[in-house]
């Protein structure tokens, strides 16, 4: 493969953003006959935005069921299409899959149906993979590039013509922004591609073609400020608490959304409009009333720097310190909130998530235990020290212990959670009931009775319970984390709700 230029693969990219072509080809190496398990679907793509793990990569791009069957059918009868699906390799012969996430999940959910979520759309792939079991292909030839540059300039040109779904979608100015925005490429849009990447993060389902364009009018600096959120060491983080950030982000989506919302533009259209929607928005979530005109912005006016959410990722998984009088230990501003420097594209690692020294995904948990409940407390700041690789016994046992603290803490709160005898029952209660109280989405809850009632399932206690009692069961790392991102949106529910 020819040398990679730098100027070269950025000029593709400008050209592609100008409606250009940009030449990228010379870039890619054919992989050939790729099995379909050693495909990883992209937890950040586009269409996926924050996978926690490959399982709910395929929930997420199921939300649009009905063209993920019509493209499986179509597949199954006519084979895949001509444009080859674009990887990047990772180690162990497995690559990351950057445009084609579509076309993988169908082929993974054509192969084993089990993998889908809902029982009834598993009944209609397995009918599909009884019809057409000979013609599947569980192999696949793929174009693989180690080049950044030259695969954002060729994600970016192949967006054009849906065909109802069996061709490649068009891309809404939302779904753009968000793929040049995690690849660090100039977006006008970024501020508020950060807000609802944030928001998605933390549970809030943000529609494909939501209107990114008004929110853009509406997200200066100050009104970022104003509304609770602003940007440390270049990351978009919440000034009044993670639950208030996501109310927020919660109450924007729904008032602008094209499918639930009644506001337009000419909702925020100038500075007024804007001030009064601001006002709007903090009385909502209950956030004191926005500072005079003119005043500086500070921790006066009720902010509150809460720890890094599990957005702002970093290498390292330092632990939260001890100490402080209410929730898991915060970070302050450092300075006026303003734009974020360049960081790391946020999507696609180097190497599979799983594969990390830490526990937690983030510098610390991403979601708050009161300090007043001193054993879950201080089993958080221990798990933030160890690194699975190096002590997976002791991780397994904290972990344990934080599962079984934090059900019993809802337990506790919410006495109307109907008993149940063992912990893994009881985790399926308690999702249940947090989805009836619409504490959790659908897709959430679903994901957990599933992990928690089937034999095999992430979330089944046991699998912690048999490390600490089965003389023949040894933790391994990635197991463990793995374990981690299937179980960590439940623990941070059973703290908030």
């Amino acid at each position: 493969m020819r040398q990679f230029s730098f100027a070269l693969a950025w000029r593709q990219a400008e050209d592609v953003a100008e409606g250009g072509v940009g030449v990228t080809r010379e870039f890619f190496a054919t992989a050939r006959q790729v099995p379909v398990e050693n495909l990883l679907l992209d937890t950040h793509n586009a269409r996926i935005r924050s996978g926690a793990d490959q399982a709910d990569c395929i929930a997420r791009i199921l939300r649009k069921p009905d063209q993920l069957i019509a493209l499986a059918g179509d597949i199954a009868e006519n084979g895949l299409s001509t444009t080859p699906i674009l990887v990047e390799p990772t180690d162990k012969r497995r690559f990351i899959v950057w445009d084609g996430n579509r076309r993988v999940t169908a082929l993974k959910l054509l192969n084993d149906p089990s993998l889908c979520p809902a029982a009834s759309l598993r009944r209609r792939f397995e009918a599909i993979h009884q019809k057409h079991s000979q013609a599947i292909p569980a192999r696949v030839d793929c174009l693989s590039s180690t080049s950044h540059d030259a695969l954002v300039a060729e994600v970016v040109k192949r967006h054009s013509g849906a065909l109802g779904g069996v061709g490649q979608l068009d891309w809404s100015a939302f779904l753009r922004t968000l793929f040049m925005t995690s690849h660090e490429q100039s977006e006008p849009n970024q501020r508020a591609a950060h807000l609802f990447l944030w928001g998605e993060e933390h549970g809030v389902e943000v529609d494909d073609d939501f209107p990114i364009t008004t929110i853009t009018r509406f997200l200066s600096k100050d009104n970022l400020t104003a509304i609770g959120f602003g940007y440390k060491d270049g990351h978009l983080v919440p000034l009044h608490g993670v639950e208030t950030g996501i109310a927020v982000v919660s109450k924007i989506n729904t008032d602008f959304s094209k499918k639930t919302g009644t506001y337009s533009v000419d909702r925020v259209f100038n500075e007024k409009l804007q001030a009064d929607y601001i006002s709007e928005v903090r009385a909502v979530v209950g956030m004191p009333p926005p500072p005079r005109a003119g005043a500086p912005y500070s921790s006066s006016s009720g902010s509150a720097m809460p720890s890094p959410s599990r957005g702002n990722r970093t290498a390292s998984g330092s632990a939260p310190k001890a100490g402080g009088t209410g929730d898991t230990p915060s970070t302050s501003p450092g300075g006026p909130p303003g734009d974020p420097k360049p960081s790391p594209r946020p999507g696609t690692p180097r190497k599979p998530t799983w594969d990390r020294s830490k526990l937690f995904r983030g510098r610390s948990l991403g979601f708050s235990i009161p300090s007043s409940n001193v054993k879950a407390y201080n089993i958080v700041v221990e798990l933030g020290k160890l690194s699975p690789k190096d002590t997976p016994l002791a991780v397994a046992a904290l972990f344990r212990m934080l599962v079984e603290l934090s059900t019993a803490e809802y337990y506790r709160r919410h006495p109307d959670v109907p008993a149940r005898d063992g912990t893994h029952k009881k985790i399926a209660a308690v999702a249940r009931h947090l989805h009836s109280a619409g504490k959790i989405s659908e897709g959430l809850r679903d994901q957990v009775l599933q992990r928690t009632t089937e034999a095999q399932g992430m979330l089944q206690y046991n699998t912690l319970n048999n490390y600490m009692h089965d003389v023949n069961a040894h933790p391994e790392f990635r197991s463990l984390n793995t374990l981690w991102d299937e179980i960590e949106p439940y623990l941070a529910a059973c703290w908030s709700a």
